[in-house]
């Protein structure tokens, strides 16, 4: 059960990364790299 617990943080964290790196892509002057960031980031915090 404790391990579950782990997994269970270590993917929330790793949503959070991605949900504040998307954030923060939004920031980038370049449109097209802005915006392949964005989803990139997105998608990996939707796949975790």
């Amino acid at each position: 059960m404790t391990a579950y617990f782990g997994y269970l943080l270590a993917f929330v964290v790793a949503t959070a990364a991605c949900l504040g790196a998307a954030w923060r892509a939004r920031s980038i002057p370049s449109p097209e790299t802005r915006q392949a960031l964005t989803w990139f980031f997105s998608g990996s915090a939707v796949w975790a």
